[in-house]
């Protein structure tokens, strides 16, 4: 191929997919600002809200695990009597609940703990399990969800529209179970959470993964327009 067809290909346009708009939060923030007031919402309300785990066994049992790591074990006899959600094994009684949400809700029960030691509150005490829960249940749940519940609006809206993407999230999230699991350490907040986030990150990588097929299929378009012409031979030549 001579120079000039060369250089007639590479002054080809290509073409690009069209960018969906975007309305940001401030004119030099890229964050959309529907998504961002919606997980806001979520994040209040299961954030405020926080229901005493006294009578319930399950957030109990994952408390009971994340108050024995804060003394340095996994075993819960000491709090063997707060739950009957437990599981013995050679003379002791460890958590029966999955392990997933107490390690993400670790990070911020560690916290709350040491805000409750430096204002002298026992961690063990009445208050001490209400605060250290709500903390770890903010860290954990409701950050989570909250994420989850902005993806999955921008991922809807891709499809049926901000105003039937904004009804069916706040449908999900706030008009079902999520929210009020995410009060207390139960794992169906997370799980939904999640799920929306994977939905999201999923969409992203099928545009990319079509993005990147367009762009092979130009470069095999201008492969066969190279072909062609050099079959043709030398400019100004015939066959």
């Amino acid at each position: 191929m001579d120079e000039h067809h060369r250089a007639e290909l590479d002054a080809a346009p290509r073409q690009r997919a069209p960018r969906r708009a975007s309305f940001p939060l401030f004119p030099w923030c890229r964050i959309p600002a529907l998504p961002f007031w919606t997980a806001l919402l979520f994040l209040f309300a299961s954030g405020y809200i926080q229901q005493d785990p006294a009578h319930c066994p399950t957030p109990l049992s994952r408390l009971d695990l994340l108050h024995a790591l804060a003394h340095g074990h996994v075993e819960i006899d000491a709090y063997r009597a707060n739950t009957p959600d437990v599981a013995e094994y050679g003379g002791h009684y460890y958590s029966d609940k999955a392990p997933g949400t107490v390690a993400l809700a670790w990070p911020a029960f560690a916290a709350s703990g040491a805000v409750l030691k430096a204002t002298g509150v026992g961690l063990d005490s009445k208050a001490g399990w209400l605060y250290s829960s709500w903390g770890a249940t903010i860290g954990s749940n409701a950050i989570e969800a909250a994420l989850g519940v902005a993806l999955l609006l921008v991922w809807l809206s891709k499809h049926a529209g901000a105003k039937a993407a904004l009804i069916t999230a706040m449908a999900v999230y706030l008009g079902a179970a999520p929210l009020p699991y995410a009060t207390m350490m139960f794992s169906h907040a997370l799980v939904v959470g999640l799920i929306s986030i994977a939905l999201w990150s999923a969409s992203k990588c099928g545009v990319r993964n079509a993005e990147c097929g367009m762009e092979e299929g130009e470069g095999e378009v201008r492969s066969a327009e190279c072909g062609v012409r050099n079959a043709g031979g030398p400019r100004g030549s015939g066959i």
